[in-house]
């Protein structure tokens, strides 16, 4: 029976039952004829949907065997063509390119996932069902209500109102999803050249807010739609592999330990001014003396590390070692400065001036005898400097030696005086013994 035929048997019904319920005041059979009839709607267009569906898929199938056959058979249209020219060459040359393209596949998963794209579809598919049964079903049965006053199937109607919705928000639902889809591979392209992009640059590409990208950003992260993706600290840049990752922690590493260093460079600044500001004129030339020491052993340091050689190294870490406790004498003991103008103005410039010709000349690929003369004489030369720093260091240590030795003296003195020592007390049991001081 044709699907016309049912709509005019079951319309014939409706009109025998409506009467009949006009008359008798009982829409029992009225009820029961609606529900038959929407039994049938809604099972008639899930089939139909479904049909719908797999015609579609049917034919996406074929669409893509077809090509697939094309494709492969220009393939082997290509190779069979150069397989008369140099067959053993293409058996290897297919050979390889196969190799190479399953390893490839299997070594590097796809950057780019599509998540979400068949629940859209089918949450469009299902929604439109619903939306075709049941809208249907709504509008006959509003008819209906209104055309026998029928109060009885409001309840129903709203039953079927709130399908529909449902169905709808199926629909939308869906087309969401696509939609963010069609964003997100959007995204992924704009990042594809360099790795990664601005988020503000996205926003900008889809017309949407920054907020808005971001969020987006971490549902897809969550979702899987990104096997490398990365959003850094501050929510402004998003990345699509690791390697764009691991360079933007490195070159933020860096910014912050520049920072730290300069935030701690400006720290000790303000505490030196802090310290300065109670020092006598004496005190702050020392100071100012350490502080351009430091720097020289610093710089001393640094030509070390670029010059080779074990033998050569060895004397300038006797030199750095020697300069560390001579600046440490001098804090300890500012009126120790006025023995360290030549060591500042002449013997430091000079010593740095010899070290960095001696590294130049170290770094000559080919050394003539009057290059290799010279480095000697620097080699030599930094014996003699360390020898005079040494001697330097004992000349200032001669004085508190001297110092000490005569604050020995006078201890001993008073403590043999007042009888505290062995000599003292000899003493003066003598004096007690014949009576004499």
């Amino acid at each position: 029976m044709s699907e016309n035929q049912n709509f005019r048997d079951y319309g014939q019904q409706f009109k025998t039952e409506l009467d009949q319920a006009l008359q008798t005041g009982n829409f029992n059979g009225l009820n029961e004829l609606v529900q038959d009839v929407v039994k049938n709607s809604v099972n008639g267009a899930i089939d139909q949907g479904m049909k719908a569906a797999g015609s579609a898929f049917d034919m996406a199938q074929s669409a893509l065997n077809t090509a697939g056959n094309e494709a492969a058979d220009a393939v082997s249209r290509t190779f069979a063509t150069r397989r008369k020219e140099q067959p053993a060459m293409v058996h290897r040359e297919f050979r390889q390119m196969r190799s190479a393209g399953t390893q490839k596949a299997q070594l590097l998963p796809p950057l780019f996932k599509k998540v979400g794209s068949a629940s859209g579809t089918i949450l469009q598919i299902f929604g439109w069902i619903g939306i075709g049964a049941f809208g249907i079903t709504l509008l006959v049965l509003g008819i209906i209500t209104l055309a026998a006053h029928a109060t009885g199937l409001i309840g129903v109607d709203i039953f079927f109102l709130l399908l529909a919705a449902g169905s709808a928000a199926m629909v939308a639902k869906g087309g969401s999803l696509k939609a963010r889809l069609a964003r997100a591979e959007r995204y992924f392209k704009l990042c594809q050249r360099t790795g990664y992009c601005n988020v503000s640059d996205l926003a900008r590409e889809v017309g949407r807010d920054d907020r808005f990208v971001v969020k987006e950003l971490k549902t897809l992260l969550e979702k899987g739609a990104y096997s490398q993706g990365h959003l850094d600290r501050e929510e402004q840049c998003f990345m699509i592999t690791d390697a764009a990752y691991k360079e933007y922690e490195r070159v933020t590493s860096e910014r912050q330990q520049i920072a730290l260093n300069q935030q701690e460079k400006e720290e000790q600044a303000r505490r030196r001014e802090l310290e300065e500001a109670n020092l006598t004129e004496q005190e702050r030339m020392v100071r100012s003396m350490i502080r351009e020491g430091e720097e020289y052993i610093a710089l001393i340091r640094q030509k070390n590390d670029a010059i080779p050689g074990e033998v050569f190294s060895q004397k300038l870490y006797r030199m750095e070692a020697l300069l560390k406790e001579i600046f440490v004498n001098v804090e300890k003991r500012p009126e120790q400065a006025s023995k360290m103008h030549r060591l500042m103005n002449y013997y430091l410039p000079t010593t740095l001036k010899l070290l960095t010709a001696y590294e130049e000349f170290d770094r000559m690929s080919v050394q003539g005898e009057d290059v290799t003369d010279a480095k000697r004489e620097i080699e030599n030369t930094i014996d003699t400097i360390n020898d005079a720093f040494g001697e330097l260091l004992n000349k200032l240590f001669a004085a508190t030696a001297m110092d000490v030795t005569t604050d020995a003296q006078v201890l001993k003195t008073m403590l043999a005086q007042e009888g505290l020592t062995k000599e003292g007390i000899m003493k003066e049991e003598n004096e007690n013994v014949y009576g004499f001081r």
